[in-house]
């Protein structure tokens, strides 16, 4: 564990050599998605609206495919 008791790992999702550490520090966020850190004006970042849009659509989507097997 490191010495200090906050640690905040910030960077862009898109970054081809950025690495989340978190999980090599504690293994209880192995299973946890990063959060989301709104844009500095306020709002979020449009590549962070789509892929939050992508990410809803692929719920319902499943959650659709799932019921309908259900049905048949």
């Amino acid at each position: 564990m490191p010495a200090c008791r906050r640690m905040f790992n910030i960077f862009h999702p898109f970054d081809p050599v950025a690495y989340r550490i978190e999980p090599l520090i504690c293994k209880e966020f192995i299973h946890k998605r990063p959060t989301i850190i709104p844009y500095h004006r306020g709002g979020k970042r449009l590549y962070v609206r789509f892929q939050e849009f992508k990410e809803g659509l692929a719920s319902h989507t499943q959650t659709l495919v799932d019921h309908l097997s259900t049905i048949r």
